[in-house]
């Protein structure tokens, strides 16, 4: 702490002791409510906080403006104008006077607390950008400015707000890219001694975004401010969530974007790594049975295991269920249950051909599930992995979408520009990875 926070600390102790350290019966009589002191209290420091900067920035705002006075070049530099020069603070709003300074050379020009603070007139400090960012990762834009309002007193409109959001979960998605291309190029120069965890446990599933764009109305018209109307385009897109967590340690971490399994499978490995992966660690992969996610484990992590997800086993074979023939004697219960059973013991193709002689191969419930099975016969080894402690259901990932991804990204009514999914999901998955302090640090 600030030397001269200490001591006006230590006055304001002594002068809190003056005023509140008398005799009950010298004070005046009237019942105490803490929770109304605090807010006086609250208060109270917002408005010292607010004098503190704005006191300090007055004394620097003098102190540039003297020492900018001459030029380089040797000459007095003129006064072209005064300017206000103002910012946004959790304290509210910091305002000095900056002036406009010329050369009569017209060498240079300067405004001295611009230049000197590095601070932009109308711009947003980063404890306040923090702050936007913090309540913009986790509600619509404009509960966001309510949030701001009822802890700071703040108030901010929502269109910037989100600005300032969209801007920092830019930065975000460049400091977790740096991230990964740097633990990857680590472990591609040949630091590669590391023994590892023995088991990674790696995820991976889709989520529908909505996405938009304006367009030129088809009817054609005017706004009022007498521009082209337009309206929205909307498209709904996949977003690709990864989890990365050691067999039987508690937290993992994620990785989400909008992009091709490629772009995905680089951001696995990353994830593996920092994770704990090693030269001998083993890797165990769970999907829901999507074509896209056993293909890509087993190219990152070649030699991996992949199991379908259990559920969504069962899933498909209550709905194939639903094409059993009339009179057979097995209920769906039953039947599923007799194949499940089969199943574990690695009897796949038994229940392929059960489907197929009471479905045949068409386009039917049964015909349906003999293909499914038969596409996802290789991972189906739910008996292995059990011996092994390793879990046979998705929920990592599936738990990952809901609040990682949708409780923010897929909010009633919410679409987003194409170019602003992946930024907001870095932001999202920086929260839940625990690197928020990290990077605002």
């Amino acid at each position: 702490m600030h030397p001269v926070f200490q001591e006006i600390i230590e006055i304001a102790r002594n002068k809190f002791e003056q005023a509140f350290g008398q005799e009950p019966e010298a004070q005046p009589q009237e019942a105490w409510d803490p929770d109304a002191w605090e807010e006086e209290v609250r208060q109270f420091t917002c408005q010292l906080g607010h004098l503190a900067l704005e006191r300090r920035a007055q004394k620097e705002a003098e102190k540039a403006q003297a020492q900018a006075r001459f030029c380089p070049c040797g000459q007095r530099r003129h006064l072209r104008k005064r300017k206000a020069f103002w910012w946004s603070t959790t304290y509210g709003r910091v305002a000095v006077e900056d002036i406009y300074l010329v050369c009569p050379k017209g060498d240079s020009t300067a405004r001295p607390f611009a230049h000197s603070s590095g601070l932009r007139c109308r711009g947003k400090s980063k404890a306040l950008r923090r702050v936007l960012s913090d309540f913009g990762a986790e509600k619509s834009f404009a509960k966001a400015r309510k949030q701001l309002k009822e802890h700071y007193g703040v108030e901010l409109p929502g269109e910037s707000i989100r600005r300032v959001v969209e801007e920092e979960a830019r930065r975000v998605q460049g400091y977790l890219s740096q991230r990964w291309e740097e633990v990857v190029a680590e472990y591609q120069q040949g630091k590669r001694g590391r023994k590892g965890a023995s088991w990674l446990i790696v995820e991976s599933d889709g989520s529908m975004v909505r996405t938009g764009k304006l367009v030129p109305a088809p009817r054609g018209g005017l706004r009022k401010n007498g521009q082209p109307k337009r309206e929205r385009e909307s498209a709904w897109r996949e977003v690709r969530l990864s989890t990365v967590e050691v067999a039987g340690e508690a937290g993992r971490l994620y990785g989400a974007v909008l992009g091709s399994p490629e772009e995905v499978g680089r951001q696995m490995f990353a994830l593996a790594l920092l994770a704990g992966w090693g030269e001998e660690s083993r890797v165990h992969g769970l999907g829901d049975g999507a074509l896209w996610i056993a293909p890509l484990i087993q190219g990152v992590f070649p030699g991996s295991g992949y199991l379908l997800d259990r559920y969504h086993l069962l899933e498909h074979l209550y709905l194939g269920a639903q094409g059993l023939p009339k009179g057979y004697p097995l209920s769906a219960r039953e039947w599923v249950e007799e194949q499940v059973s089969q199943i574990d013991q690695g009897g796949v193709e038994e229940v392929v051909t059960c489907c197929q002689s009471l479905g045949g191969d068409g386009e039917n419930p049964l015909g349906d599930l003999a293909r499914y099975l038969h596409n996802q016969r290789e991972h189906l080894d739910y008996a292995a992995a059990r011996e092994q402690g390793l879990p046979v259901g998705s929920g990592a990932v599936e738990g990952g979408h809901r609040h990682v991804i949708q409780e923010r990204l897929k909010l009633p009514g919410t679409w987003w520009k194409e170019e602003n999914v992946n930024p907001m999901l870095a932001l999202r998955t920086l929260r839940a990875n625990g690197w928020w302090e990290a990077f605002w640090n």
